[in-house]
């Protein structure tokens, strides 16, 4: 039969890195996992999701510093090894400026925040954000995209390369346009054309025609 260890047994865990504001989901492989085992952040006793006995899950809690990773099995006994969970400060989004944009989408929408890195990604209402622009650690810029049948506001998440995300709720929101001319200038024009006419008005679009 399949060789059960005596003691469960961390062989890695996947990220490292963890928000110190907690909620970040770890994989831990290794052996000797069955039903019933717990993890251990520091003292702090965690619920695990054990995939087989070679994988389990487990979310991680709010800390700092580093902490060690023991998984425990129902008898009791624990991984002779620990492993070490790295708490980081990840991606904190504090504003979005302009604070809503047009359904049809294709504006500049600039983040403002901390711990942003190059190659974050963007998710705007559950949809992917393209052409995501890394400024500074306190800055992104994507392109808005078309709302479509989506939603027209919610939650904007960043993530990071290594996996460590931020997200904040009712930043932004969708807001169709209603363009209203408001003064054309000049008020006169040639009969046979050819003169450049300005509308001032309010909620025109860059595309608009």
């Amino acid at each position: 039969g399949e060789y059960t260890p005596a003691a469960p047994v961390i062989t890695e865990l996947r990220p490292v890195r963890v928000d110190t504001r907690g909620g970040t989901p770890v994989t831990v492989f290794g052996a000797g996992f069955v039903p019933g085992c717990k993890v251990f952040v520091g003292d702090e006793e965690l619920i695990a999701e054990v995939m087989d006995a070679f994988t389990l899950r487990f979310v991680a809690p709010a800390g700092s510093d580093a902490c060690k990773v023991l998984v425990e099995a129902p008898s009791g006994t624990r991984s002779p090894e620990a492993a070490l969970l790295v708490f980081v400060q990840g991606p904190t989004i504090l504003r979005a400026k302009p604070e809503e944009g047009p359904t049809e989408g294709g504006i500049d929408v600039v983040l403002e925040g901390s711990g942003f890195t190059d190659g974050c990604t963007v998710s705007l209402f559950g949809a992917h954000a393209p052409d995501v622009v890394f400024e500074s650690a306190t800055r992104l810029r994507f392109t808005l995209p078309a709302a479509g049948d989506g939603p027209l506001d919610g939650a904007i998440t960043v993530t990071a390369v290594d996996g460590l995300m931020g997200r904040a709720d009712d930043i932004f929101r969708y807001r169709p346009l209603t363009p209203d001319i408001l003064e054309i200038e000049p008020t006169h024009g040639w009969v046979s054309g050819g003169k450049m006419i300005a509308l001032k008005g309010l909620d025109f679009h860059a595309r608009c025609k």
